[in-house]
């Protein structure tokens, strides 16, 4: 590489397009017509930057100076919102050679200054639709700099490998299991803190087995750390998938955490559902992508796979963008009928929870979206974002300590299934 990128030439569409995108959500609330029964309660996201801040102070004058004076609000808050997301991709090019370093602090530098200078409808923009477009970002500067998107690539084969490893050696016992189901989503949501932004994700890996086999021992371990966590209600999906074969869409998220996915979606497969596994078509950090899947879904330990997509049972199908979520209120065609044939959306990550918003909650009460199909809902709790967007929901914690996972069936249609604290007891049994 022997010139820099024009760095210029590569952000400023990408800003034009958000502002632009922003624009047209906030002017057209039909164009979430299609998975909500009522529009006009869409949250693109549970926090707009306009509402961000590390202390309540920061966010009152958040909130005041994008009322009162818009114009300023670039130049003022713009520069700090992007400072505090630069961790979140710092990784990324942490991998990059010292030469390519040199181009990557440019590139930081030229994305601090121009930040502040953009429209001011960006604070209307939520936290997801930023690092969205900092994605977007960084995968053309990765381009034009004739680097490789896939930088992880070793990492997820890594991950892959050693979770493959695992899921050969505990398959028949998980799936002769009296409470299989259960398991699964269990393994499933431990899976999901295989993310290259856990700093401690090579740690994890580590202790990971020794938490498989805690919870084949006793089910009601993640349970009895998540009493009374109005996000954690298994059991309501067990209940709803116990009622006849759906159609599940499925959103898978990292490497190695897929693995532990295949196991959920094998015991789902076998008690007659339909699976319609989603990935991202292009590199995103550790994220895996429909090239992955098809490798992994082509070796001999998946094998058993193959009778379920002969007959349609189980296909794979690609997001339109290597997004870390899909914008509902950009989604084109082709996913929005994928999800309208659903009877019940599966969603792994962080990602995938900010982008699919429950509601809020406000005065002590909820207020739900309307999805018009259920959801179900699986992640940990890691990022600072996600700490504040399920902040309001946890307002009783166990024992002073907020929780971490996020296993929560949703039904709009149904009351009952709504994030309302209630004490419940130990064991497995949710909501």
């Amino acid at each position: 590489m022997s010139q820099s990128p024009d760095i210029k030439a590569i952000v400023h569409p990408f800003f034009d397009q958000l502002c632009d995108h922003v624009r047209s959500r906030r002017s057209n609330q039909d164009l979430v017509g299609w998975i909500i029964r009522s529009p006009k309660q869409f949250m693109p996201g549970y926090t707009m930057l306009s509402q961000l801040g590390n202390h309540w102070w920061q966010r009152v004058l958040n909130r005041v100076i994008s009322r009162c004076v818009p114009g300023l609000w670039p130049r003022w808050f713009g520069r700090a919102i992007y400072q505090a997301s630069v961790p979140a991709w710092s990784m990324l090019y942490d991998r990059l050679s010292p030469e390519q370093a040199l181009f990557r602090d440019r590139y930081h530098e030229y994305l601090r200054s121009y930040i502040g200078t953009v429209s001011s409808v960006i604070r209307y923009a939520t936290f997801g639709e930023l690092v969205r477009t900092l994605n977007q970002c960084s995968q053309a500067w990765l381009e034009a700099a004739e680097l490789s998107p896939n930088l992880f690539a070793d990492v997820k084969d890594q991950q892959n490998q050693a979770c493959t490893e695992i899921y050969a050696s505990i398959r028949d016992e998980f799936l002769a299991h009296d409470q299989s189901l259960l398991l699964g989503m269990s393994l499933s949501l431990m899976g999901n803190w295989f993310d290259i932004l856990n700093r401690s994700h090579g740690e994890f890996e580590q202790q990971f087995k020794g938490l498989i086999n805690t919870l084949f021992d006793d089910l009601s371990t993640l349970s009895i750390e998540n009493t009374s966590n109005p996000l954690f209600t298994p059991t309501r999906a067990c209940q709803f998938l116990s009622t006849g074969p759906k159609h599940l869409i499925y959103h898978c998220d990292n490497a190695g955490e897929v693995i532990m996915d295949l196991l959920l979606i094998e015991c789902l497969l076998k008690q007659g559902h339909r699976v319609s596994l989603v990935a991202k078509p292009a590199p995103v950090l550790n994220d895996i992508t429909l090239s992955d899947l098809s490798d992994l879904l082509a070796q001999p330990s998946f094998s058993h796979l193959k009778a379920y997509e002969t007959n349609n049972q189980f296909k794979t199908y690609s997001l339109s963008t290597a997004f870390p979520t899909q914008s509902l209120a950009m989604a084109p065609k082709g996913y929005q009928d994928l999800i309208q044939t659903g009877d019940l959306i599966i969603l792994k990550g962080q990602a995938n929870f900010d982008g699919y918003p429950i509601g809020d909650m406000r005065l002590g009460k909820f207020r739900p979206i309307q999805y018009k199909s259920p959801i179900l809902y699986i992640t940990g709790i890691r990022a600072q974002m996600t700490k504040a967007a399920t902040a309001p929901f946890f307002r009783h914690h166990r024992n002073g300590e907020p929780f971490r996972h996020v296993l929560y069936f949703y039904d709009a249609s149904d009351p009952s299934t709504y994030p309302i604290y209630r004490k419940v007891s130990t064991g497995l049994t949710g909501v």
